[in-house]
């Protein structure tokens, strides 16, 4: 598009520090734009970031940005996340961080739309956190981790799915908002769940308390209780992508009568950065009581074999 093109011209004659947001072609570049809507924007972003490689680094930041807005104003996240996360990573130190910035905005406004974009991004490798820490944040959130929750003590078991989930503090808020009912206990603060949804911003401090205890499996005692002890506790802070997974690979969350009195965590485990963000835990299927019983009969199994080991 002709505008892409003219943006590009002033992008591409840049030094560092410079802003070329009131230069006019660039803000004709986004008048069109909003008045094109999704399909514009989405042309706009695709003559872009064919653009990336060519430019140096402080050129291909505000590339990078310019693409962020766009995305914001309706441009399909997917034409142009992986290519600006792909840039972000071969710029090396010492970074200059103005330019920084602006390629880690840019990243994080595609990548907090879009799993299949973090998923493509996450296969490039680690991003330095020091060059880019919210687009490291971002790509540390768990997505599409399938989780087998049992509570033995209530006889019930589901199959559920993570999506941009932070820490097992921000798993437990939104499995307790998912179980209870049927499950026996306090509903979740509907702004609690809001802002750990993404649904609603932090405008101030929250927490969160416990309703269960949260265990890996090795806690499972019999087909109907958990131990006594701390052998299966998991800490707040802990990724779910951290919980001890079974032999066969599978990872399992426990939850049953609380211990030691309560636990409870605020805003800092589950609150969203970034107002595109939105986190879920899905129920994918309830499990029946013959699977249910199978499941513990197996773990059991599993328990055991390790004692002896």
């Amino acid at each position: 598009m002709d505008e892409a093109r003219a943006a590009l011209e002033v992008f591409g004659r840049l030094r560092a520090g410079e802003r070329p947001w009131d230069v006019p072609a660039v803000r004709a570049m986004f008048a069109a734009a909003e008045r094109g809507g999704g399909s514009t924007c989405d042309a706009l972003v695709r003559e872009l970031v064919a653009a990336l490689p060519r430019l140096e680094t402080y050129p291909a930041s505000c590339v990078a940005i310019a693409c962020g807005s766009l995305v914001e104003l309706g441009a399909d996240p997917a034409i142009g996340g992986l290519a600006i996360v792909h840039r972000l990573r071969q710029v090396a130190a010492p970074f200059d961080r103005g330019a920084m910035g602006m390629f880690d905005q840019g990243a994080m406004a595609h990548l907090c739309r879009s799993v299949a974009v973090r998923h493509a991004a996450r296969a490039l490798g680690a991003v330095d956190p020091d060059a880019a820490p919210w687009t490291s944040a971002v790509l540390d959130l768990v997505d599409d981790l399938e989780l087998l929750v049992l509570a033995p003590e209530h006889g019930r078991g589901w199959r559920v799915r993570l999506e941009a989930i932070k820490t097992c503090a921000h798993l437990f808020t939104l499995l307790q908002a998912a179980v209870i009912p049927p499950l026996p206990g306090q509903p979740v603060d509907p702004e609690v769940l809001a802002i750990a949804t993404g649904d609603q911003p932090l405008r101030h401090t929250v927490t969160d308390h416990q309703r269960f205890r949260f265990d890996d499996w090795t806690a499972l005692d019999t087909a109907t209780t958990l131990a006594s002890d701390l052998r299966g506790f998991v800490p707040v802070d802990l990724s779910p992508a951290q919980l001890r997974p079974l032999p066969d690979g599978r990872q399992v969350l426990l939850l049953g009568t609380p211990q030691l009195g309560g636990r409870s965590w605020d805003s800092d485990f589950f609150a969203n950065f970034h107002d595109a963000l939105r986190s879920r835990v899905t129920l994918l299927e309830v499990l029946t009581p013959e699977t249910l019983r199978a499941e513990l009969a197996m773990i059991l199994d599993a328990r055991r074999h390790l004692e002896r080991a």
